[in-house]
This record gives structure tokens, sequence and C-alpha cells, in this order.
């Protein structure tokens, strides 16, 4: 029988991103599948992301916000988040957030290829 074994990345193993322009924080908790990826963002008080290229055709991203304010645009929609809320929106087109709180905007982001 063929058992996968836990893949397990300890606290501060994770890959970091930051970027020096504004602030953005990015780590990469987890890849499982090249279709599935988990990370984790902080975005400072009044600082938008950069401009996210479309994902293949039916991609979805889960936004779970643990602290501040976020809103999020897609061709689609824009939809605002509060500390505690959660969103799954379709990314097969140009998307970016903006932290709109007082405090950074923290959340668990995860990207579900098609």
């Amino acid at each position: 029988m063929d058992r996968e074994t836990a893949q397990i990345t300890r606290a501060g193993e994770n890959l970091r991103f930051v970027d020096e322009t504004t602030g953005i924080e990015r780590l990469a908790l987890a890849r499982p599948t090249p279709d599935i990826e988990l990370l984790s963002y902080t975005v400072p008080p009044g600082v938008t992301s950069s401009r996210f290229a479309a994902h293949k055709p039916g991609t979805r991203e889960i936004f779970h916000l643990l602290a501040g304010q976020l809103e999020i645009h897609t061709a689609q929609e824009d939809v605002t988040l509060n500390s505690g809320d959660t969103v799954t929106l379709r990314v097969d087109s140009e998307h970016w957030f903006k932290s709109t709180g007082s405090v950074p905007a923290r959340l668990i982001l995860t990207v579900l290829g098609a």
C-alpha cells in the first residue's frame, strides 16, 4: 500500500517575500499539488497590491481575513471583507486587493487551480 508522508514546513522555514515598495509580506505556507497553494499575506493600511495577471480559466481564490479590512477587485466584482470574513472568487481575470482599515490586513489565501 502506498502512503504519503506528512509535508511539514516549520515556522521560519517558509519562503518569504516582502515588496520593498509597498511593504506587503507574502509567506508560502504549502503547495501540496501544482494546482493548490496556501499563502499568508500581511498588507499595511492603505496599501494596494500589484495587479495580478489572470489565472487559467476556472481558477478560484479563497480569501480568509484574519484582521483588518480588505477590498478585493476582479473583472466580475468588487468585495470588501472585514476581520473573520471569507470569500471565494474566480480569478481568471486581472485582480488585486487593498488594505482599507486602520490596521494591517492579515489574510490566508488559498489558490485552487482549475
